[in-house]
C-alpha cells in the first residue's frame, strides 16, 4: 500500500510503501518504559514498511545497538524506526496520509507500566511475547529497567521526569501556595464544540485536582498534537511552571540541556529533546505560567502517575478532528467505562461577554456529561436488590430475607396481629379467596420426628419426601413476612432513606445560580455527535467525500469557522511547497509592489476556471434541461451565481434555478409554492440517474425552497431553486461590472480564498457571501481615480483590506452600488450588521445574514498589518523571492487538484466531449541538433499543480461548437489509437510521431545529464527516462530551465 509520512512542520513528506503481507488494521502499542521514554508519549506504535524510506532531512537517535529512531529535527516529530537484525523499517503510525482503520488493538509490555498505563483505556488483546515489539527476543536489553538516578536532597517529595537520553530532565513538586497564582484566560471547555463561552472569568484553577493535591491529566487527539510527536494520542499532564524545577533545583526554562523548541503557531511553543527525539511541553503566551508536560516522560511508580496526577474524565480533547476516529472511539469509550464523572465541573459563565478574543486552543478538556444510564450511580456493581446503594466505606446491609433454617412459624399469631400486616400487604389471590386466618383455626398437629435437613430446597417447587407426609406444613408464605418485619425492626434505625445517607453534596455549586438556556446561536456540539452528515453539504470537499453522496438532514449548520479567524482546520497547508502551487519566482531585482502584483495575476489564472471545467459543468445543466423538460415541457433550467460568472473556485457548487413557462412569460410563480412540488422533484430527480444516490436533499420549508445533489457524473454540488430569476438579475448586474473594472475579478478571487479557508464564506454560518464580496470589491474600485493607467492589483489588495479592515465602521454606514456612495444605517439596515443596498432592489439588503461581519473585518485588518509586514521583511531579504500573498491565503490545496482531475477524467473519457479534442496543426519542423529552441508544444489546460506564467506557455485554442474556442486536453498527443478513419489515423500518426521526436529533443537540449536518451519519446517514456513523477511537473521544469537558457543567452 503506497502512502507518504508528513510532519507538522511540513518539513518531512516522504512516501512510503506498507507491508501488505501483515495485516495493517491490527494497531500494535508498545507501552514498555524505553518507548515511553523514547518517545514522550504513554506509548509507541508503528507500521511495519515494506522497503527503506529515504531519511533525508531526519536526525536519528539509536537507542541501542540494534533499535534506532528517526524524528524531524525541526517539530521533533518521531517518523521512523529501524530495527537493525531484521532490518525492516517502521513508520509512526500518526504521520501516515492515508486513513487506516484499526480493527483490532494489541498491546505490548503492559506488565512494564505497573498501572495499565494506557492499555486501561484500550481494549485489546496483550502480546505473549515479553519484549519491546522493537526489541529482539532474547535480547540483553529486553528486559532492562531505566533506572531513576537518585535524587538529591532538595527533591525529596518530588516527582522525577526524564527522557531516555538524559536531554530532557526536570522534576515537579506537589500543588503548594504558588500553584494557585497561575491563571489561564480559558476554560479547560472548548466553546466551538460544545454550549457555554471558553472564557474564565472566576479564574477558576481548573489543573488543581482532588483538594489542590494532585494535577489535571488528559488525552489529546488534535491534529498539531499527532503530526507534532508523530503517534495519533498525546497525554498532557497540567502543572504550574513554578512547580517545575531543573536539575539543579532552579526554576524551570527551556534551555537547560538539549531542549529545542518549536513554535507551532503564533504564541504557541513546543518543546522537544533535541538528541533523542521525546515530546516534553507545550505552552503558549496567554497562558505562561501553565505548563503541559508529556506525561510518558515521568518516572512514577506507574506509567499514568496517579499518585500524582487525576486524569479528566469522559472526554477526549478534539476527538472531533482526529484523522483515526475509529481508534479515537475506542479510547472514548474505555475512558468513560474507567473513569467517573468529578462532583463538580466547570462550564463557564455564558452572560459573559469580554472584550478579549478567544485564544488559539490547540487542545484542551471538555467534560461531557454522560447519559443518565451511564452515570456511576446507577451503572457500579453491587447487591441486585431494590435496597437503596450504600457507600463504599459502608458496611454491607443485611439480607432482607433471613435464612430459612433460622425460621420457623411458631409465632404465628404474633405475626398475624402486627401493625404491618394489612389487607394492602397480603396476597391478592389470598384475599379473594378468603384463606388467611384459615390455618390459625385447625388444631395443631403433632410435633414432627426430626428430619433430615435438605440443601437450598426451592420452598415453592420441592416437595418433602413421602415418608414425611404427615408432618406440619410450613407456610412459607408466613415465613418470609415474618423475617421482613424482624428485618425492618432491626434496620430502623439505620434507614438509608431517614438518614439521607444517598445524598450528594455538590459542594459550591449549592449557591450557583441555575444555568440559563444556550442561546440560539450557540456552538453545537461535536461533528462526531451530530446524526446529520453534513458531507454533501460543505462546500469544500473532504477526502472521505466520494462520489456516492450522503443525505445531510435539513437544519441550522454547524459553525466551520474558529473564533480567532485563523485557517480551519481542514485547509492548513502542509508545507510551503503544495501550500502555495501557484506562486513562480519573480527576478530578485523586480520592485516588491510589483512582485505582489505578479503573484496575485499568478495566483488568478491558476485558481480560475479551466475550459474543460466550463464544458463539463454546462454539460451538467444541459442534461438536467434535457431530462426535466421530457417530464415538464416548456420549462428551462439556468445558471447563475459564481459559475454563471466565470469567477468559480475549482470546487465551487453549481447554483440553477428551474423556470416555468408561466413565469417567463407573465411572471407568475408556478414552481416552489408548494412544499408538494419540491418533494415530486426530488422524486422525479431520483429517477433520472443523474444524482448519486441518497445525496437528494429537499429544503422545502426555507424562504427560499431550494433541491439539493450531488451529480454522479462529476461528483459537482447543485443547488437548485424555483421561479426565482433574482440570481439572473444580479449575475447581468455582475457583467457589467466585470466590463467596467477589469481588476474586480482578479481581486474577487484573492478575497474569496481568503474567506474559503477561514470558513467565512458562508452566510447560513454568519459568513459573506459570493455576491456580497463581489459589491465590497466593486464598491472600492468605483471609488478609486478612474483612467486609462493599469492598476497595480497589489495596491488595491492592500487598500481593500485596510479600508474595510482598519476605517469602515459597518454599525454607522452602508454601501449603495447604484449611485456609488454611502449613506447612514439610521433608516436602513441592522447596527450590528453589515447593510448593502441591493443594486436591483433598494429595499433589499443583500447582506444581512453576515452576523460574523466584525471577526471578518478583523481577519481584512489582520492580512493588511500581515502583508504589510512581509513585503517590508522581504524587500529587505537578500535572496530567492519568497511568496507574499502565502501568509493569507496558503493552504492545502488537494481538493482543488482532485476536483478538477475527476473533471478532467470526466472531459477525457466521455465520448460527447470527444468533438473538443481536435488537435491543431503540427508546428513547423526545427533542428534536432538543438541549434535553436522548439516552438512551445501546444498546451491544454493548465494542470492542477503550479503552472508556469501564461506569457511563456501560450494556449493555442481550437473551434468549439458549445463555447467559442476551446483550449486542447492535456493528452492529446497520447499513444493511444483513436476510433477515427484511416486516412484520418495516418495524419494522426503523423502527428503524433512528430511530437515524440520533438518532445526527446526537447529533453536532450534541456537535459544535458542524461546522455541516453532515444530519438523519439512518448509522455511516459520521457517521465521515466527523465525521473519525473507527473507530466505537470515535467512540464514546469522544463519551462523553468527554458527561462534560464533565455536569461543566460
Amino acid at each position: 500500500m503506497a502512502t507518504s509520512v508528513a510532519c507538522l512542520c511540513g518539513s518531512i513528506d516522504i512516501p512510503v510503501q506498507l507491508d501488505t503481507t501483515i495485516d495493517q488494521e491490527k494497531l500494535q502499542l508498545c507501552h514498555c518504559q524505553r518507548c515511553r521514554t523514547s518517545v514522550g508519549q504513554l506509548y509507541s506504535s508503528y507500521h511495519l514498511l515494506q522497503n527503506e524510506p529515504k531519511l533525508n532531512g531526519l536526525q536519528e537517535y539509536q537507542e541501542s545497538d540494534h533499535i534506532s529512531r528517526f524524528f524531524c529535527k525541526t517539530c521533533g516529530a518521531h517518523v521512523f524506526a529501524h530495527s537493525k537484525p531484521s532490518g525492516r523499517f517502521l513508520a509512526a503510525s500518526g504521520l501516515l496520509v492515508a486513513k487506516i482503520p484499526v480493527r483490532e488493538i494489541v498491546h505490548w509490555q503492559l506488565s512494564d507500566t505497573n498501572d495499565g498505563g494506557l492499555g486501561v483505556y484500550l481494549p485489546g488483546t496483550e502480546s505473549p511475547t515479553a519484549s519491546c515489539r522493537l526489541d529482539v527476543p532474547g535480547s540483553s536489553l529486553m528486559s532492562q529497567k531505566l533506572v531513576n538516578r537518585g535524587q538529591v536532597e532538595f527533591k525529596e517529595q518530588t516527582l522525577h521526569a526524564r527522557c531516555i537520553c538524559g536531554g530532557v530532565e526536570f522534576y515537579i513538586t506537589k500543588p503548594n501556595a504558588s500553584s494557585s497564582q497561575a491563571t489561564s484566560p480559558w476554560a479547560d471547555l472548548l466553546v466551538p464544540y460544545y454550549t457555554g463561552s471558553g472564557a474564565n472569568p472566576d479564574d477558576v484553577k481548573w489543573w488543581l485536582r482532588d483538594g489542590a493535591t494532585r494535577y489535571l491529566a488528559g488525552t489529546c487527539a488534535c491534529n498539531t498534537c499527532r503530526l507534532s510527536s508523530g503517534f495519533p494520542i498525546q497525554t498532557w499532564a497540567f502543572v504550574p511552571k513554578s512547580n517545575i524545577l531543573n536539575v539543579d533545583g532552579s526554576p524551570l526554562d527551556f534551555t537547560h540541556g538539549k531542549i529545542k523548541q518549536h513554535n507551532s503557531s503564533p504564541g504557541v511553543y513546543r518543546e522537544f529533546c533535541s538528541c533523542c527525539g521525546a515530546t516534553a511541553f507545550w505552552h503558549c503566551d496567554e497562558r505562561p505560567l501553565l505548563i503541559d508536560i508529556s506525561v510518558g516522560l515521568l518516572r512514577a511508580g506507574g506509567a499514568r502517575a496517579e499518585e500524582w496526577l487525576e486524569w479528566a474524565p469522559d472526554r477526549v480533547s478534539f476527538a472531533e478532528m482526529a484523522v483515526q476516529s475509529d481508534l479515537i472511539g475506542k479510547l472514548e469509550e474505555g475512558v468513560r467505562f474507567f473513569l467517573k464523572m468529578p462532583p463538580f465541573q466547570f462550564r463557564g459563565n455564558s452572560n459573559y461577554r469580554g472584550s478579549r478574543p478567544n485564544p488559539k486552543h490547540e487542545f484542551s478538556f471538555r467534560y461531557r456529561p454522560p447519559p443518565t444510564a451511564e452515570r456511576p450511580l446507577l451503572s457500579r456493581k453491587r447487591e441486585v436488590t431494590p435496597d437503596l446503594l450504600q457507600g463504599e466505606n459502608e458496611t454491607k446491609a443485611p439480607l432482607k430475607f433471613a435464612s430459612l433454617d433460622a425460621l420457623s412459624d411458631s409465632g404465628e399469631a404474633e405475626m398475624d396481629t402486627s401493625d404491618d400486616d394489612s389487607d394492602n400487604e397480603r396476597p391478592r389471590k389470598r384475599r379473594a379467596m378468603g384463606l388467611d386466618g384459615q390455618q390459625e383455626n385447625l388444631p395443631a398437629p403433632p410435633p414432627p420426628p426430626p428430619a433430615t435437613k435438605w440443601s437450598n430446597p426451592d420452598p415453592y417447587t420441592v416437595l418433602p419426601p413421602p415418608s414425611e407426609q404427615t408432618n406440619k406444613r410450613v407456610d412459607v408464605v408466613k415465613l418470609i413476612r415474618k423475617a421482613r418485619l424482624e428485618n425492618a425492626a432491626k434496620t430502623e434505625t439505620t434507614d438509608a432513606v431517614k438518614d439521607n445517607s444517598d445524598f450528594i453534596s455538590l459542594g459550591p455549586m449549592t449557591e450557583l445560580e441555575p444555568e440559563n438556556n444556550a442561546p440560539e446561536n450557540a456552538p453545537r456540539g461535536p461533528k462526531a455527535q451530530e446524526t446529520m452528515d453534513s458531507g454533501p453539504g460543505n462546500r469544500k470537499r473532504t477526502r472521505e467525500d466520494e462520489l456516492k453522496g450522503f443525505s445531510r438532514k435539513t437544519g441550522k449548520p454547524a459553525s466551520r469557522y474558529n473564533y480567532d479567524g485563523s485557517v480551519i482546520n481542514e485547509w492548513k497547508s502542509r508545507s510551503q511547497e503544495t501550500g502555495t502551487p501557484w506562486f513562480e519566482s519573480t527576478p530578485s531585482s523586480l520592485h516588491i509592489g510589483s512582485q505582489l502584483n505578479h503573484e496575485i495575476l499568478s495566483f488568478y489564472n491558476w485558481a480560475k476556471p479551466q475550459e474543460f471545467e466550463n464544458i463539463v459543468r454546462m454539460d451538467l445543466v444541459e442534461r438536467l434541461n434535457i431530462a426535466f423538460q421530457k417530464r415538464y415541457p416548456g420549462v428551462e433550467i439556468h445558471a447563475f451565481g459564481s459559475f454563471a460568472s466565470g469567477l468559480y473556485l475549482p470546487t465551487a457548487d453549481i447554483d440553477l434555478v428551474l423556470l416555468s413557462n408561466s413565469f417567463r412569460r407573465a411572471g407568475i410563480r408556478t414552481f416552489g409554492e408548494r412544499k408538494g412540488q419540491i418533494y415530486a422533484f426530488s422524486a422525479f430527480l431520483k429517477g433520472t440517474n443523474i444524482a448519486v444516490p441518497n445525496s437528494i436533499e429537499c429544503i422545502a420549508h426555507a424562504r427560499v425552497p431550494i433541491l439539493k445533489f450531488v451529480d454522479k457524473l462529476t461528483g459537482l454540488h447543485v443547488d437548485m431553486s424555483f421561479d426565482n430569476n433574482s440570481g439572473l438579475i444580479a449575475n447581468e448586474t455582475f457583467q457589467k461590472w466585470k466590463a467596467q473594472f477589469p481588476a474586480m475579478p482578479i481581486i474577487l478571487s484573492v478575497i474569496k480564498q481568503f474567506l474559503l479557508i477561514r470558513g467565512l464564506n458562508e452566510v447560513p454560518t454568519g459568513g459573506l457571501g459570493g455576491f456580497s464580496i463581489t459589491c465590497l470589491v466593486t464598491s472600492i474600485l468605483q471609488h478609486m481615480p478612474q483612467g486609462n493607467v493599469q492598476p497595480n492589483l497589489g495596491s488595491i489588495l492592500m487598500d481593500f483590506f485596510n479600508f474595510y479592515g482598519k476605517y469602515f465602521q459597518y454599525d454607522h454606514v452602508a454601501i449603495r452600488m447604484d449611485p456609488p456612495g454611502y449613506f447612514n444605517k439610521i433608516y436602513f439596515g441592522s447596527s450590528d450588521r453589515l447593510t448593502i443596498e441591493d443594486p436591483n432592489n433598494p429595499d433589499n439588503d443583500i447582506s444581512g445574514g453576515t452576523r460574523e461581519i466584525d471577526l471578518i473585518l478583523r481577519t481584512f485588518a489582520g492580512a493588511h498589518t500581515t502583508l504589510k509586514n512581509r513585503m517590508e521583511y522581504l524587500a529587505l531579504v537578500q535572496g530567492p523571492n519568497k511568496t507574499i500573498l502565502g501568509p493569507i491565503i496558503a493552504g492545502n490545496f488537494e481538493e482543488y487538484i482532485e476536483q478538477r482531475n475527476q473533471l478532467r477524467r470526466v472531459f477525457m473519457s466521455e465520448s460527447r466531449f470527444a468533438k473538443y479534442n481536435v488537435p491543431p496543426p503540427p508546428p513547423e519542423p526545427y533542428p534536432l541538433d538543438g541549434s535553436s529552441s522548439p516552438p512551445p508544444l501546444p498546451a491544454g489546460p493548465p494542470p492542477p499543480g503550479p503552472p508556469p506564467p501564461p506569457a511563456q506557455r501560450p494556449i493555442k485554442k481550437a473551434k468549439s461548437k458549445l463555447r467559442g474556442t476551446v483550449s486542447e486536453p492535456e493528452n492529446i498527443s497520447s499513444d493511444e489509437s483513436s476510433g477515427e478513419t484511416k486516412p484520418n489515423k495516418s495524419r494522426k500518426g503523423d502527428i503524433r510521431r512528430k511530437v515524440c521526436r520533438d518532445r526527446a529533443a526537447r529533453i536532450k537540449r534541456l537535459r544535458p545529464d542524461l546522455t541516453k536518451l532515444p530519438a523519439s519519446l512518448s509522455v511516459n517514456q520521457a517521465l521515466r527516462h527523465a525521473g519525473y513523477e507527473t507530466d505537470a511537473q515535467m512540464e514546469h521544469d522544463l519551462a523553468l530551465r527554458e527561462q534560464q537558457q533565455a536569461a543566460a543567452a
